[in-house]
């Protein structure tokens, strides 16, 4: 029993290792029908004119570990939760955000030892013979995903949220200032009426 609690507890912590987090800034609609697939338009060429309006963007940034697949789907998810129509893409590219130099050991187990080089004052490695010793240099880059996305829905729909939201809104409340106030006597004078 105490085998699969710990199975269990590891499968959660992949499950939460593995998500991709997509930022989204933007507005939230109903799906209209949840069964409707969402249109991805990978540029903007491909995006139908005067059929859609954007109402969000989101961008993702993920370690190159997970592939376009992957993201793609978390894309949409979100997608989806936000009950647009379409997806359109502005750029996915891999963006290298570090680069290590990394440098063979070299034979450290058997005599490996550094003497300090006095013409640049670094240390070079030596052999156990005193002789310079070689080491291989490598690079080695540490990439992310980025992508930048733009969420849409068809302009019937967001006409009629806009009006809907025009509708909404509530006339402006008069503020009224206290009788005693001076912003009541500077009502009053102006007014033309005595003090």
């Amino acid at each position: 029993m105490q085998i699969f609690k710990i199975i269990a507890v590891t499968i959660g912590m992949a499950i939460l290792t593995s998500c991709i987090n997509v930022d989204y800034v933007g507005q939230t609609y109903t799906r209209e029908d949840p069964t409707a697939m969402i249109q991805w338009y990978n540029n903007a060429e491909s995006v139908p004119p005067d059929v859609y309006q954007v109402v969000g963007r989101a961008t993702v940034e993920v370690s190159a570990d997970y592939d376009q697949e992957q993201v793609r789907e978390s894309i949409l998810a979100e997608a989806e939760k936000r009950g647009v129509d379409a997806v359109q893409v502005v750029s996915a590219q891999a963006v290298e955000v570090r680069k290590n130099t990394v440098t063979d050991p070299g034979d450290a187990s058997f005599g490996g030892r550094t003497r300090p080089n006095r013409n640049i004052d670094q240390w070079e490695p030596y052999d156990s013979f005193g002789q310079p010793s070689s080491r291989n240099v490598r690079s080695a880059s540490i990439m992310e995903f980025h992508a930048k996305v733009l969420f849409l829905v068809k302009k019937e729909r967001y006409e009629k949220a806009m009006r809907e939201f025009a509708e909404e809104q509530r006339p402006p409340v008069e503020i009224v200032p206290m009788p005693n106030s001076p912003a009541a006597k500077a009502k009053i004078n102006n007014q033309g009426v005595a003090l």
